[in-house]
């Protein structure tokens, strides 16, 4: 995952909303998304993973992408984790 981009929609929840319709886990990984979306249509389970905000780091270019790296880490790591616990296997 070293050289993977870190996107994020161009508005919170956004896109994520809308492709979340009908899907058995929803899972956010911010505090603010698990406050300002509330509800999600058709979701099974919905699960809450609270990870720091990087864009809330002070401090040098390269200090803000080592917390923005760590942070798309942890979260590669939780899904991987999580897949495997519901016995998914994403094709590689």
């Amino acid at each position: 995952m070293s050289g993977d981009a870190v996107v994020a929609p161009a508005s919170p929840g956004q896109r994520v909303a809308a492709e979340a319709v009908g899907s058995a886990h929803v899972i956010t990984v911010c505090d603010r998304a698990q406050e300002s979306c509330p509800v999600w249509p058709g979701a099974k389970e919905r699960i809450q993973w609270s990870f720091e905000d990087p864009a809330q780091v002070e401090g040098s270019d390269a200090e803000k992408m080592r917390a923005f790296t760590n942070v798309r880490n942890a979260i590669a790591n939780r899904i991987r984790l999580f897949l495997n616990a519901v016995k998914i296997h994403p094709a590689e």
